[in-house]
């Protein structure tokens, strides 16, 4: 059942259809509104799409596809990527069911300087921040990236508990950080805890790198700043075959932070509210 079949079948629908007859142009802007939502839904659920590819899905003309994909470019809801030709979601989608918000730093810094690296490196790249004690995913390159499996979106929640993300956020937290905390390990996942030791030696090192067993399961977090408290880090997901060696963990840490230091730039000069 489509979106437009759902609706009808609602009760709210049956609301609608009570209501006395609207004029032409109403019920043009109703029927542009149903077509925007269900190509908003279509690339929810497939993450992103050409026009071409969105018309067929919809059964419209390539043309009014092409103009309702603009109209909801021009609201912020999607962005083109002209490199390939595909609408994807902007993280103002967000908004319409969490309440989360984008900066502006974001969209004018972040996204740019991970999308060049992501197309360089072919890599997905993920920046996540500290929002009331939970780490939110900010924006990510998963669409760019040709080799992505799991994709993140603007909004998710990442878990501190196992996450390369979650190591930094503890290691760079405060001048006092927990004492113990909760990672997974092993081919079973058994619980071990970590002592602060490795808090002490993340900080020395300034990452965190983490080989798992499944395709693009590895991950190598930096923060955006190797100061206190922590603001932020990017992370780097791939094969665990490229990050074997001491030397090319030491190379992809290099070209990560190169990046993650001109973010923590910006991110510094427009500070979110205090976590």
């Amino acid at each position: 059942m489509d979106i437009i079949t759902e609706f009808e079948a609602s009760n709210d629908a049956a609301a609608v259809s009570s209501l006395p007859p609207a004029n032409k142009a109403s019920r043009e802007r109703l029927q542009a509104l149903e077509r925007g939502l269900e190509a908003l839904s279509l690339l929810n659920r497939f993450g992103a799409g050409t026009s071409t590819q969105v018309a067929k899905a919809l059964g419209l003309k390539r043309s009014t596809a092409h103009r309702i994909l603009g109209v909801l470019v021009k609201l912020g809801l999607l962005r083109h990527d002209a490199f390939n030709h595909q609408y994807i979601l902007c993280e103002r989608v967000s908004e319409l069911s969490s309440g989360y918000h984008d900066d502006p730093w974001v969209t004018a810094c972040a996204v740019p300087l991970m999308m060049a690296w992501t197309r360089e490196h072919h890599w997905p790249l993920v920046l996540t921040t500290p929002l009331a004690g939970r780490l939110v995913v900010r924006a990510s390159t998963d669409y760019e990236s040709p080799m992505s499996v799991d994709r993140f979106h603007g909004g998710q929640v990442i878990p501190v508990e196992g996450s390369t993300a979650g190591m930094l956020y503890l290691a760079f937290a405060g001048e006092s950080p927990p004492p113990l905390i909760l990672r997974r390990k092993g081919p079973r996942d058994e619980l071990e805890w970590a002592a602060p030791e490795e808090l002490a030696r993340i900080r020395a090192s300034g990452y965190v790198a983490r080989p798992t067993a499944c395709f693009t399961g590895a991950r190598i977090s930096v923060p955006l700043s190797l100061e206190r408290p922590f603001i932020g880090c990017i992370t780097m997901r791939c094969r665990a075959e490229n990050i074997e060696l001491i030397s090319e963990v030491d190379a992809w840490v290099a070209s990560l932070r190169r990046v993650a230091r001109l973010i923590g730039t910006e991110l510094k000069k427009n500070p979110p509210p205090a976590d």
